[in-house]
């Protein structure tokens, strides 16, 4: 067997890396700070999906060219000596594939966050003028009515408007629950740690992000949190 027949899947192996990168990047480029929650989440998790993909299909690939070695060095086609430096490349390959995949995660949550802080920051143009004239309109809100508004604000990642409302109940010892931005960066942040484990032979969360029906609980308990 020749050189350029071990080489030329190492070749391939890259630029379909490179593409899968550039993709990701599109993605991670749509999560815009200040944007509509409900479209940064869904940015977010089709971003999540497609780096999970692109890195357990690209497993697949080089666990499948180390059996193809394997089988050539049992039927006598290659050496030991040329079998271990191939198996040695693709190990590589496969710890590139992880820690480019860890990182990306990581970039990906990282621009999630940021944009939910930047939602969260207090601004004008965040204030709901029919809302705020409610409460200055000197109509006493019961609990559930006041839970109500916070719920419709906290939908949004309204965190202006969530403040008001807390400050209203607590002048009038009554209480309001709501999402604040710490429960937003906490969700993110296990969802990430708990993705990173799984990479890291984890065989629990491994389980959990490869296979497509438990992913999907995954995230449908994480959205749940956000």
């Amino acid at each position: 067997m020749s050189e350029a027949s071990w080489t030329t899947p190492k070749m391939i192996e890259e630029k379909e890396r490179q593409a899968k990168q550039k993709e990701a990047e599109k993605i991670k480029l749509s999560i815009e700070k200040n944007g509509e929650p409900n479209k940064n989440l869904k940015s977010f998790l089709k971003g999540y999906n497609l780096e999970l993909d692109n890195y357990f299909n690209s497993m697949e690939q080089s666990e499948k060219k180390k059996e193809e070695i394997k089988k050539l060095l049992n039927d006598d086609m290659v050496t030991q000596t040329l079998a271990d430096e191939r198996i040695r490349d693709l190990n590589k390959v496969i710890e590139d594939l992880k820690y480019q995949a860890t990182e990306n995660l990581i970039n990906l949550g990282n621009q999630f966050k940021s944009a939910y802080t930047e939602q969260a920051t207090p601004s004008g143009e965040r204030l709901n003028n029919n809302d705020i004239k409610l409460l200055q309109s000197g109509i006493e809100l019961s609990q559930s009515e006041l839970q109500a508004l916070a719920d419709k604000h906290n939908a949004d990642n309204n965190q202006t408007m969530l403040r008001i409302l807390k400050e209203y109940a607590g002048k009038r010892d009554m209480f309001i629950t709501f999402k604040g931005l710490d429960q937003y960066v906490e969700s993110i942040d296990d969802l990430i740690n708990s993705t990173k484990k799984g990479l890291n032979n984890n065989e629990y969360w491994e389980t959990y992000i490869k296979t497509p029906e438990h992913r999907k609980t995954l995230l449908n308990n994480f959205k749940e949190m956000i």
